[in-house]
């Protein structure tokens, strides 16, 4: 997928970009794009130490990218160097640091058994299901974003990115759930019935946890946006 995007960005001309994506040249979003496998090399490491259920080091690990972007862009603040290219660059930095942080822990876990080629090609069709989805919400994030920037104006555009960030910050708490209950789930060794209680009982909770923040992030809305 980034190799497609890649080589149509590549064939197309400046003007083309220019009109589909306002303001932004071509070498810029030539660049940009890198942040596609950064961001899914960063993403596949640290899910390994989820897998592992190593807890403790995947919360430790998750902060790595946060922390040396936030760091980065601070540096560039204080420096007067704050521009696209160069925050495009910290982003980029940021994924690669939690990507290769992610893989030295990675190493110090003991291999698994090796499986047969029936479980490799499961185990790939399932990611490929999984990614699919993580995929289309990118995209569909993203693909709002712009045409409410095409369409209105840059300070709409602003509110609406802010509206976005305030609603998805209530996927955090089953984000937060789904960490533990995912690797937890596929290493249980009870009976189905028992996991699917297990499992019920938590989105129970993570759903009246999330309604109780939704409604008070619905009720702060017109203060904080």
């Amino acid at each position: 997928l980034w190799g497609m995007a890649l080589l149509a960005l590549a064939l197309s001309s400046d003007a083309l970009i220019g009109r589909y994506l306002p303001g932004t040249s071509k070498d810029t979003a030539l660049y940009a794009s890198l942040l596609f496998p950064a961001m899914l090399l960063a993403a596949w490491t640290v899910s390994l130490i989820q897998g592992a259920r190593d807890y403790a080091t995947y919360n430790k690990t998750a902060l790595i990218q946060p922390f040396t972007f936030c760091a980065s862009v601070l540096v560039l603040g204080a420096t007067g160097a704050i521009g696209v290219a160069s925050v495009l660059t910290c982003h980029i930095l940021s994924q690669a640091a939690l990507w290769l942080a992610s893989e030295a822990r990675v190493r110090r876990y003991p291999a698994a058994p090796a499986g047969g080629a029936l479980d490799l090609a499961r185990m790939i069709g399932y990611g490929l299901r999984a990614h699919l989805s993580n995929v289309i919400t990118f995209l569909n994030y993203r693909v709002g974003l712009y045409m409410v920037s095409l369409l209105l104006d840059p300070s709409s555009a602003g509110t609406y990115a802010l509206s976005v960030q305030l609603a998805e910050a209530l996927w955090l708490i089953a984000s937060a759930a789904s960490v533990v209950v995912f690797p937890e789930s596929a290493a249980a060794n009870g009976t189905p019935a028992a996991l699917r209680q297990m499992v019920g009982r938590i989105a129970l909770a993570v759903f009246k946890i999330t309604l109780a923040v939704g409604a008070l992030a619905a009720a702060l809305s017109t203060v904080l946006i």
